[in-house]
């Protein structure tokens, strides 16, 4: 049982509550982490913690009710998305989250130097296959689980002070807390380290320690700036990048008339009088041109449908996820339905992002 008022658990909460504020400093002074777009994704991380895999609108009514926000199903799946894993590996992230703060809550419980070297092993297994070390959930993960298992982790008198870091505060605020650990496993300098053979290590022996410890930390500063520096410049890109997804997304909204669908349609369309052997009328020909240009320049930004229009195929729920769906609902994750794509959807293909929904309907009948 793990007793929180014992001496090495204190100086353990300690060294972490030290360590935290120096990063809610941090984290104050730099407008990059205070961003109500992390806040609010770490809560959503934070409940995936406590109540394992949900659905998108469990998981938007659970966020309503605790935080007061107004969330929808589709702004949990935008959510998800900004995760930068896919569907398949997030109950894989769960799932080595919870192993990880059971192995955190053993060494706890133990303090046994083998039980750390488990830790820090599943603290550094990859999960997702397409991991960018800026860009990487997997610490954000890792820090709300044990700040879900012990609270006083991610508090202070500011409040939830912890919910306030991205990327790299939370990576290095994971290594903290790990080094807390090492010392509370009386690891020494490093986590391999024996006690000393009468129990107790000799001043010249604690001094060097320290010293050691210093420069790790002096060191870990300097690699922590560094990361902000490249998640700062790799922020400013994603934001450049976002303003063309914006662009392309109110080129297909309906307030626009939806004109990339149009110009997949007007492109249909032409290619199929074509074949028809039918004379287009002159006076057309500047419209056609006109639309093969922006056709062109769509295609050269990036910018490609998802689906086929039209296209009718059998799907099951988990394939129409990120789609806008008219019709019955599924009975079941495995029952198949044909549908018929009325809105391809759009992407921009460089970065993976969605720029307009597709639209499907279900087919009745003879449709």
């Amino acid at each position: 049982m793990l007793d929180k008022h014992s001496e090495s658990m204190r100086s353990f909460l300690t060294h972490a509550g030290m360590c935290l504020i120096k990063k809610s400093n941090r984290s104050e002074d730099s407008r990059l982490e205070l961003d109500e777009e992390i806040i609010r994704t770490n809560r959503l991380i934070k409940l995936l913690c406590q109540h394992g895999p949900l659905q998108p609108r469990r998981c938007a009514d659970l966020m309503n009710e605790k935080y007061g926000y107004d969330l929808g199903r589709m702004e949990i799946i935008e959510m998800f998305k900004g995760f930068r894993i896919s569907q398949d590996e997030r109950p894989d992230m769960l799932s080595w989250a919870d192993d990880l703060g059971r192995l955190f809550m053993r060494t706890l419980e133990t303090g046994k130097v083998e039980d750390y070297d488990a830790f820090l092993l599943k603290r550094d297994e990859p999960i997702s296959k397409r991991r960018n070390k800026h860009l990487d959930i997997q610490n954000r993960f890792a820090c709300l689980k044990l700040c879900v298992l012990i609270p006083e982790l991610g508090k202070t008198e500011q409040g939830e002070v912890v919910e306030k870091f991205g990327q790299v505060f939370a990576k290095y605020y994971l290594y903290d807390i790990s080094d807390g650990l090492a010392e509370y496993c009386n690891a020494g300098k490093n986590h391999h380290a024996k006690a000393a053979k009468a129990g107790r290590a000799s001043e010249d022996e604690t001094g060097k320690r320290k010293i050691a410890q210093l420069e790790k930390a002096l060191e870990r500063s300097d690699m922590m700036l560094r990361d902000l520096q490249d998640e700062f410049d790799q922020r400013l890109e994603e934001s450049k990048i976002k303003e063309l997804v914006d662009f392309f997304s109110r080129l297909n909204s309906d307030k626009y008339g939806r004109i990339l669908d149009e110009l997949l349609n007007i492109r249909r369309g032409v290619s199929l009088l074509k074949k028809q052997r039918y004379e287009l009328p002159p006076e057309i020909g500047g419209l056609l041109i006109l639309t093969q240009k922006l056709t062109q320049f769509v295609r050269d930004s990036g910018i490609n449908p998802i689906m086929k229009p039209q296209e009718v195929k059998q799907v099951k729920a988990t394939d129409i996820e990120f789609c806008d769906y008219e019709g019955k609902p599924f009975a079941t994750k495995d029952e198949a339905k044909a549908i018929k794509v009325i809105s391809p959807g759009w992407i921009y293909t460089d970065k993976d992002l969605q720029i307009a929904r597709p639209k499907v309907k279900e087919v009745v009948g003879n449709e």
